[in-house]
């Protein structure tokens, strides 16, 4: 009795501290939507929880990489790409992978930017419009280094 007791109490303990959770993630949200990124990316930073210790990490990631990209921070999302550990849901992965693509090609890294880019075309299968606008980056990555005849070729 004493056990079942002690169950329910620590179940109930742990509900409000998901839902504490997930109202932080949506509040981080709706502070980016709202057009507060750098605060929305503080939120991020203060509330994340560890990779090891919580499940709900990726969706706190993903945001994080978004609002990096919103706020020009190249070197960090690149950072970040790299450590991204392998067994991340595939739809962590292609955006990140996305976004470490664009960031190498503007903080001016062609060939790092290639590099995410094919592992996104190649490993991970894309959505129509992320195909479209991956290769739009890879034939720009050629262009910006001058490299006129592989562009082409991969506009073929």
């Amino acid at each position: 009795m004493l056990r079942n007791t002690a169950l329910l109490i620590l179940a109930s303990l742990a509900v409000p501290a998901f839902a504490q959770a997930d109202d932080a993630l949506q509040a981080a949200y709706r502070l980016a939507g709202a057009g507060a990124s750098e605060l929305a990316l503080k939120r991020v930073e203060d509330l994340q929880p560890s990779k090891h210790g919580d499940t709900r990490w990726v969706d706190w990631e993903v945001l994080r990489l978004n609002l990096l990209a919103q706020l020009g921070r190249h070197g960090e999302i690149l950072a970040r790409v790299e450590k991204l550990p392998s067994d991340v849901p595939v739809h962590v992965m292609r955006r990140a992978l996305f976004l470490g693509g664009q960031a190498a090609l503007t903080a001016g890294n062609p060939p790092l930017a290639r590099r995410h880019l094919a592992r996104l075309l190649w490993q991970f299968g894309t959505l129509d419009e992320e195909y479209r606008l991956a290769r739009q980056l890879t034939i720009e990555s050629y262009l910006a280094e001058g490299k006129a005849r592989e562009a082409y070729l991969v506009m073929l």
